[in-house]
C-alpha cells in the first residue's frame, strides 16, 4: 500500500498569483504514482488524500481522476470542506486505485481545524 498525504500550496496571495505552486505538486505526485505504476506488473494500492487546496473542476485533478476513483463519488449530497465553521468550498481529498473498494466516505460537520475532516472506509 502506497500512501501519499498531500497539502498542496494555498492559494493566499491569489489564485493565478499562486497556481504555478500547485502545478508543480501536481508534477510531483504524478511522477511519483507514474513511477509506481511503471514499476509494477499492476496497479499498485496507492490512496492520495489531503488539502489540494483546489476545487474539484480543477484540471490540475483529470489525470488523478481518470486513474483512480474520488472517495467523494458517493457522497449523497454536495459537502464541502473549507471553511470548517463555515464551509463553501470544498478542497479536500481522498483519492484511492481502483482495486481499493471504498465502503463509506464522508466529510462530518466538525470544526478541528481550519478544514473540516475527508474520512473514507476501505477495504483492501
Amino acid at each position: 500500500l502506497h500512501c501519499f498525504v498531500n497539502h498542496w500550496p494555498s492559494r493566499y496571495g491569489g489564485e493565478k498569483e499562486t497556481v504555478y505552486l500547485r502545478e508543480m505538486a501536481a508534477r510531483k505526485l504524478r511522477s511519483k504514482v507514474d513511477s509506481l505504476v511503471s514499476n509494477s506488473e499492476y496497479f499498485p494500492k496507492i490512496i492520495l488524500m489531503g488539502d489540494f487546496n483546489i476545487e474539484p473542476d480543477n484540471p490540475l485533478l483529470e489525470p488523478i481522476k481518470a486513474k483512480m476513483s474520488d472517495t467523494s463519488s458517493g457522497f449523497c449530497e454536495n459537502k464541502l470542506s473549507f471553511p470548517s465553521d463555515n464551509p463553501r468550498i470544498k478542497i479536500d481529498y481522498i483519492f484511492v486505485s481502483p482495486d481499493i473498494e471504498i465502503v463509506n466516505a464522508d466529510i462530518p460537520e466538525i470544526i478541528a481545524s481550519d478544514h473540516r475532516p475527508h474520512i473514507a472506509e476501505i477495504n483492501l
